[in-house]
């Protein structure tokens, strides 16, 4: 990917709910699980997701999204695949998501880079409110009055699904057929049974979510074109 100084990026920072109450198996395993909830995102994102996870400090990580309009779907994919992984249900992470430039790009250690991107995504996570576990942090200073309720509802909403309910919206977010997504159980189950994980997931409701918080960045980062043309011809 060539790296443009002016583009605006979206930087995803976050770390393991409570991962200190993790047993010391789960902990051994907590790097494996991130990496590989970040593969199977990747494997449904992969042309705007364009380098890999960097996992740090134990149960940290750090990737970057080019198409910002898509970071909170994103988010909610990885979350859906981390939680689908762990039969407890335990297992989740907190996200913070920084838009703006990136000024250097260490692309093979992404955490290394910087820029407004990744220091408002940085910050964010670490101001994060220990009720929340996603948080959306615009490009300027939000002109969207709805976009950070709804993302918090969407948060809302994500935090409680199951690892089944999880698994589920996974599978759909792959484009999968219910009946397919249906095959990703171990012994597979019916599409009547998937339907139940998604209607107990609220799917339908977090989709709408997901296509008006795309909407509402979009507004908001042509808003700032227009303010940032302005400010040029003055």
């Amino acid at each position: 990917m060539k790296h443009d100084p002016q583009a605006i990026y979206a930087v995803l920072t976050g770390d393991v709910v409570d991962s200190s109450k993790l047993s010391a198996e789960v902990r051994g395993s907590v790097v494996e699980h991130l990496k590989q909830a970040f593969q199977d995102t990747r494997s449904v994102f992969r042309s705007i997701i364009p380098y890999q996870i960097d996992v740090f400090r134990g149960d940290s990580w750090q990737f970057l999204v080019t198409k910002p309009k898509l970071s909170v779907r994103v988010a909610v994919c990885f979350r859906a695949c981390l939680k689908s992984r762990w039969a407890t249900g335990k297992l989740d992470s907190r996200v913070a998501i920084g838009l703006g430039t990136v000024e250097t790009l260490v692309r093979r250690g992404i955490s290394q880079s910087s820029g407004a991107a990744f220091e408002k995504s940085g910050k964010a996570l670490e101001t994060l409110k220990k009720h929340r576990r996603l948080k959306l942090v615009p490009n300027q200073e939000s002109s969207e009055p709805y976009l950070d309720p709804v993302v918090w509802l969407l948060d809302a909403l994500v935090t409680n699904w199951t690892p089944k309910e999880s698994l589920a919206v996974f599978g759909v977010m792959q484009g999968l057929s219910q009946e397919a997504v249906g095959e990703l159980w171990q012994p597979p189950i019916s599409q009547q049974a998937v339907a139940k994980f998604l209607t107990r997931a609220s799917w339908e409701a977090v989709e709408s979510g997901l296509d008006l918080v795309a909407n509402l960045i979009v507004s908001d980062l042509a808003r700032g074109n227009q303010k940032a043309r302005h400010k040029n011809t003055t």
